[in-house]
């Protein structure tokens, strides 16, 4: 009697031990992409003002920089977002004034200031993809200098984001149900499943401010802007899944 005892006490802890035990289970990970036409732009431009004072420096800049923002707007149109930013207002001195780093000179003599520079920094971001390349040429025909196109994006790339990973799973289920068919087993229902490390876009996300209405063409005749056709590739968005499917007895 007590050898039975004892021998069913050895045997209890494995018997829990495989009812513990994880049921079999198939493990993939699967990949999805999608590619998706991007419907914002961005670029960027300087403008500069100069005059005698700080003060002519400073409207000569402000007039520069609303004609552009103007002439932008009403290429551009609704749903496009001008910014600005780094506005400087810098004294001018001569070339043969020289200074050491950190030094400091009186203004005058070969020192003396000759006049103001003023310089701001602007930025576009618009829904109008096919005519940003035209912008930059507007903008530096209305007096911008270093236009330039920077990129492009989604609007929401949240959606892409979401089809990427229906795809991904979609990849996973077939890979799993290769392997269960290779394997001689039957596949179960999901266990567990988790976003992959790695999915993501191309592209940083935009900030999106909407501004008012475009205003109303200029009263003086001017040359329509020169079109340059901008035809950006789509902005390819992946994502990653690993899937653990049960194997069913």
């Amino acid at each position: 009697m007590r050898w039975t005892t004892g021998l069913m006490l050895l045997a209890l802890p494995a018997a829990l031990a495989a009812q513990e035990r994880e049921p079999a289970v198939i493990q993939v990970a699967g990949t999805g992409s999608v590619k998706t036409d991007p419907d914002m732009a961005s670029m960027t431009y300087s403008v500069t003002g100069e005059g005698a004072t700080a003060d002519a420096a400073s409207r000569a800049l402000a007039t520069k920089a609303k004609a552009i923002e103007a002439g932008l707007l009403n290429l551009l149109g609704r749903g496009t977002a001008i910014t600005t930013s780094n506005v400087n207002v810098a004294e001018v001195r001569g070339a043969e004034c020289r200074t050491d780093y950190g030094e400091q000179r009186l203004s005058e003599g070969a020192c003396a200031v000759m006049g103001y520079v003023a310089s701001l920094r602007g930025a576009v971001e618009t829904g109008a993809v096919g005519k940003v390349g035209t912008g930059v040429g507007l903008a530096t025909r209305l007096g911008a200098q270093q236009a330039q196109m920077n990129g492009f994006a989604l609007r929401d790339p949240a959606a892409a984001q979401a089809s990427a990973i229906k795809v991904a799973v979609r990849d996973a289920k077939t890979k799993a149900m290769t392997l269960a068919a290779a394997a001689g087993v039957r596949l179960g229902t999901i266990l567990t499943l988790n976003d992959g490390a790695g999915g993501g876009i191309e592209e940083v996300p935009m900030p999106i401010v909407l501004t008012s209405a475009p205003p109303p063409p200029l009263a003086s005749p001017t040359p329509a802007p020169v079109a340059i056709d901008v035809k950006p590739a789509p902005i390819e968005t992946s994502a990653r899944v690993s899937v653990r499917y049960a194997i069913l007895p």
